[in-house]
C-alpha cells in the first residue's frame, strides 16, 4: 500500500491589519467610549466639599477661593443642608445683609442648625411667630437634631397639657447619654445668651415629674454645677427635673436660685 501523502495545513493569522483594527474601534458603542467621569468627580467633589463644611465653614470658604470647580459646587443646595452654623448667632445675622442671605439659603435647604436657630429665636423671642418657631423646632426635632429634641421636649413637658407631656418625653429620650444632655445643655446656653428674654418666671415654668423615691437622701446642691452632676442623682426623674430647671432658667432668664428643688442622692452620699 502506497503511503499517504501527508499535506500541512496553513494556518491563517487571526490579526486583522490596520485598517480592519480601526473600523472594528469605531464600531464600539457611543456609550461605552462617553462614560460621564466628569459626572462622577462632580459628585465626589461634592461629597467632600459637604465633609468639609460640616466641620468648619472657615474652611469650605478657603475651599471655595482654590478653584472654580469648587466655587461652583460649594452652591448646591446639598452644601447648605450640612454646613456647620456653630459660629452663627441668629440675632447678630441681621445687622449683616450677606449674612442674612446665607443663613436664610441654609434655611431653605433644610439645614439643622438653622432650623434650631431660628426656632428658638422665633418662639422664644418673637412672641408673635411663637407656632412659627414651633413647627422649626418641631422639623429640627425629627429629622435628629438632639437639640431641638431637648429644648421641644422640655418645652413640651412643661405645657402642662398631657398629651405633650408624653410628647415631649419621648423627644427627650432620644438623648441617650449623659454627655449628649450636657452637650445640649451647653449649645441652648449659647444660643439663648444672644437671645433677648422676657425674665418673666412665668413666661416657662417648670413642670416637674414625680420622684418615685420620696424617702431617699435629698439636695438641692446639685442644681447649682452645670457639669458632671449625674453621678449624684438617683432617679431619671430627678435627672430630667435638673434639666427642666436649667431650661427654664436659661430662656426665662430667672436667676437658678429663684427655683427650689430638692432631688433624691445616690445610695452612697
Amino acid at each position: 500500500m502506497a503511503p499517504t501523502k501527508r499535506t500541512r495545513r496553513r494556518i491563517s493569522s487571526t490579526s486583522s491589519p490596520p485598517n480592519t483594527v480601526a473600523k472594528k474601534i469605531s464600531k464600539v458603542p457611543q456609550a461605552a467610549s462617553s462614560f460621564p467621569i466628569c459626572s462622577l468627580l462632580s459628585d465626589l467633589v461634592l461629597e467632600i466639599l459637604a465633609c468639609v463644611s460640616a466641620s468648619s465653614l472657615r474652611d469650605l470658604f478657603s475651599a471655595k477661593l482654590s478653584c472654580k470647580l469648587f466655587k461652583k459646587i460649594a452652591q448646591e443646595d446639598y452644601i447648605y443642608r450640612k454646613i456647620s452654623l456653630d459660629d452663627f448667632f441668629v440675632v447678630d445675622i441681621y445687622l449683616n445683609a450677606e449674612a442674612t442671605s446665607f443663613f436664610n439659603r441654609c434655611l431653605e435647604c433644610g439645614n439643622l442648625e438653622a432650623l434650631y436657630q431660628q426656632g428658638l429665636f422665633e418662639y422664644f423671642t418673637d412672641h408673635r411667630r411663637k407656632q412659627s418657631g414651633l413647627a422649626l423646632l418641631e422639623k429640627a426635632a425629627n429629622s435628629s437634631h438632639l437639640g431641638a429634641s431637648y429644648v421641644l421636649g422640655i418645652t413640651l413637658i412643661c405645657s402642662g397639657d398631657e398629651n405633650a407631656q408624653r410628647a415631649g418625653l419621648e423627644l427627650v429620650a432620644n438623648i441617650k447619654t449623659s454627655l449628649q444632655m450636657q452637650e445640649c445643655r451647653k449649645k441652648l446656653a449659647k444660643s439663648a445668651g444672644s437671645l433677648w428674654k422676657p425674665r418673666d418666671v412665668d413666661f416657662l415654668k417648670p413642670k416637674l415629674l414625680t420622684c418615685p423615691f420620696p424617702d431617699r437622701k435629698r439636695s438641692s446642691w446639685h442644681l447649682v454645677g452645670e457639669e458632671n452632676g449625674y453621678d449624684h442623682l438617683h432617679c431619671e426623674s430627678c435627672i430630667l427635673n435638673r434639666e427642666i430647671i436649667h431650661v427654664c432658667r436659661m430662656l426665662s432668664g430667672v436667676p437658678l436660685n429663684s427655683y427650689h428643688y430638692r432631688m433624691c442622692l445616690s445610695s452612697d452620699n
